[in-house]
């Protein structure tokens, strides 16, 4: 390769012309992400613009800074990815083969998308070093403000609201149309260990005249403060009160990295600040060696399209940002020493830019029939698997729809929302049933190659066995990516809102569910909920049961609750307080019963499932749990298990093929789908057997989650090394 070319070549008609196929799809492919990330962050903050918790001027502000500090990812990618594209267009409309035959080299090519991948790396630099943490900045400032700030006139009554990360709760039974008055209202504020309750029959939203700040102010009610689990407190009655709606001072951030500023981190010796410094280093270098390595990747034959090489380019991008995430993370934690830190993942990715430029630019022509042989193999697969898990979708759906059906009537929970609820819960049910139709795909679809001989023709003409299965894995790789990106992406947004919006509707007692658990209105009480248990059981609870005139007679705290099954809660370790004339009466109770309250099985619904949190949720909940000396050992093997996720789907695949080699001609394909239901299921419930045989016997979370893959692996890798013996 000459790369004299590449130096000392004067600016020729060809670099416009290269540059301008390469930025022509930047733009437009830039444009799309932008708008479908933009869409993805606006679903997550107009739920709660629409409960009242965020203002809609807010939630604009949340999706631009979101989208400000996406752009760091969003340009590397869509070069990357339109490098691959226009260089796919020249191979294909044989312009490469043109240009080499005048003698340009392809060091000569790579000069134009060096110069445009150095003007976005300049770009990039820019907003990875001081756009980015601005931002983040910017976006935790505004959500700070807006969970300590509140406006009257985004509530709506019989609905309660959550400001100041829950420390503080305020409900109205009624808001007028115009949104300044509320009649009968309840605010809560904790702190720690103490109470102050208030109680007003009226309350309005004005400015303060001289700060011009906004308060609200109470109407004939009364204030009181107490503790849990103390004996003191006080109780004071007013005409009117105020309390001011903006927290007094400057709000306090936490001091969060991605905020910092570059000039903070530079000369750090901290392993976090570090990671996070080179982290923002990189991502120009990154830049110009990912569009460089776009221009050998998409090499192809003229008879092939444009975007044919997309697909492999997608991969390798999601294996090294993955990497670099992961890499990263160990160098914050200590696993990797900061020198070379992240950086040794650059040099992996300068070494696969020169292991594609010096490779032949036709060298090995079986590639190309292996190619085809890939697709052709892909192909089938993808639609066997598409029609199973379509149909195994329907089926599911249908019969979750049944059970729907059930509850329709209870409370406001009506047929469309039945129908929402299915709707939303389908990533849930795919992710479920992504290995057994994995598994059942690729026996049907190499079944019926196998019945066409289809199979046979290929091993006639000299592909091996072995490399059958190298082919079926490859499509199996693209599926472990899928179910990475569906559990960790988008089941758990779309399961939580099924979740609260089902609950809502059918709870009959106003529950609202908030962050810090959850809130019901039951008659002249006030009822928190903590924490919703596994079984339908609950904790931490407080009840502030009223006389109905704004007075608060009793308070009720609770550590556990056992819900039985008429609906009743049998409370236990309750510390109760009365509220009298003469002062306030403490007691300790064992137990005691409260009832008609929700079943189990509604606050099982509120409980939103280990296994629909996402990773990092998971083990931001592990961490809190273990802090606070409770046992996690459930979400651990959640976590462990979501992360195996993708390795299940894989083993199921590599599951399939003794199979098709071991009784291509002894089985029919009926026959196959029999077996593979009947394996499938027979698996699932070992999975779920060895789930509980993990957790009575304490097993660590990692043997627990990873026996089954391994075991599935062992056997079909046993199976099939037996099978490939036979075959050849």
């Amino acid at each position: 390769m000459r790369w004299n070319a590449f130096f000392n070549g004067k600016k020729l008609i060809i670099d416009r012309y290269i540059m301008r196929e390469i930025i022509k799809p930047t733009v437009t492919i830039c444009v799309v992400l932008i708008f479908i990330f933009g869409c993805y962050t606006a679903t997550r903050y107009l739920a709660d613009a629409v409960s009242g918790q965020l203002a809609g001027t807010t939630v604009i502000f949340f999706i631009l800074l979101k989208i400000a500090i996406a752009l760091e990812v969003l340009l590397p990618t869509t070069l990357y990815l339109s490098v691959v594209i226009a260089f796919g267009r020249l191979y294909k409309d044989s312009e490469m083969t043109a240009l080499s035959a005048c003698g340009v080299s392809k060091a000569r090519v790579l000069r134009p998308v060096f110069l445009v991948s150095l003007a976005i790396a300049v770009i990039v630099s820019c907003l990875s070093l001081y756009i980015r943490p601005w931002a983040y900045h910017q976006f935790f400032t505004l959500r700070a403000e807006a969970k300590a700030n509140f406006d009257l006139k985004r509530m709506k009554g019989g609905t309660f609201y959550e400001i100041e990360d829950g420390q503080r709760v305020i409900f109205a039974e009624k808001v007028t149309q115009q949104k300044v008055k509320a009649k009968q209202v309840f605010i809560r504020t904790e702190r720690g260990d103490d109470l102050q309750v208030i109680f007003a029959r009226k309350a309005n939203q004005i400015s303060e005249p001289i700060t011009g700040k906004e308060i609200i102010v109470f109407t004939d009610g009364h204030l009181y403060e107490f503790s849990r689990q103390g004996k003191k407190g006080r109780v004071i009655q007013f005409e009117q009160s105020a309390m001011p709606l903006e927290p007094n001072g400057k709000i306090k951030l936490k001091y969060r990295i991605k905020a910092a500023s570059t000039a903070s981190l530079a000369f750090s010796d901290d392993s976090e600040e570090i990671a996070e410094m080179q982290w923002r280093l990189s991502t120009p270098l990154a830049t110009i060696l990912l569009a460089l390595i776009g221009v050998p990747l998409s090499r192809s034959s003229p008879r092939r399209g444009k975007y044919a090489k997309v697909m492999t380019a997608v991969v390798i991008f999601a294996f090294y940002y993955n990497l670099s995430a992961i890499i990263k993370k160990w160098v914050e934690k200590g696993v990797l020493d900061t020198l070379p830190g992240i950086w040794w993942v650059q040099l992996l990715l300068a070494g696969l830019l020169l292991l594609l430029l010096w490779q032949p630019a036709m060298r090995l022509r079986w590639r190309h029939a292996s190619k085809t042989l890939d697709r052709y193999i892909g192909s089938s697969f993808f639609r066997s698997f598409g029609l199973i898990i379509s149909i195994l979708l329907v089926l599911f759906s249908f019969l979750e729809l049944l059970t729907q059906l059930d509850d329709i009537g209870k409370g406001s929970y009506q047929i469309p929302d039945a129908v929402l609820y299915i709707l939303l819960t389908v990533p849930r049910r795919m992710l479920d049933l992504m290995a057994i139709s994995t598994l059942l795909g690729a026996i049907i679809a190499l079944g019926m190659l196998a019945d066409h001989r289809e199979l046979l023709a290929m091993q006639a003409g000299g592909v091996s066995a072995r490399r059958i299965c190298l082919s079926v894995l490859a499509s199996g790789s693209i599926l472990m990516l899928a179910t990475l990106m569906l559990a960790e992406l988008v089941v758990p947004p779309m399961d939580e809102l099924a979740r609260t919006r089902r609950s809502l509707a059918l709870s009959d007692t106003g529950v609202t569910v908030t962050k810090q658990g959850f809130w019901a209105r039951q008659g002249n009480a006030y009822i928190h909920v903590g924490k919703a248990l596994s079984d339908g059981a609950a904790a931490d609870l407080d009840i502030f049961e009223t006389d109905g005139k704004g007075r608060l007679i009793k308070f009720t705290h609770a550590q556990e609750a056992k819900i039985q099954s008429d609906n009743q809660w049998l409370l236990q370790g309750i510390s109760s307080k009365t509220f009298t004339k003469q002062g306030i009466v403490t007691r300790q109770i064992a137990s005691q019963v409260l009832d008609s309250f929700l079943s189990s099985r509604q606050v099982g619904i509120l409980e939103l499932p280990a296994s629909s949190m996402s990773a990092a949720d998971l083990n931001r909940y592990i961490r809190a749990m273990k802090e606070s000396g409770q046992n996690a050992d459930r979400y651990s093997l959640a976590l462990w298990r979501k992360l195996s996720l993708p390795l299940t789907t894989g083993a199921m695949m590599l599951l399939a093929l003794p199979y098709i080699f071991g009784a291509s001609r002894r089985v029919t394909a009926a026959k196959r789908i029999v077996m593979g239901s009947f394996v499938g299921i027979a698996l699932y419930f070992a999975d779920q057997l060895a789930v509980h045989l993990g957790l009575l016997l304490s097993l660590h979370p990692v043997i627990t989650a990873l026996a089954p893959v391994v075991l599935i692996a062992g056997i079909a890798g046993w199976q099939l090394r037996r099978t490939i013996l036979v075959t050849g």
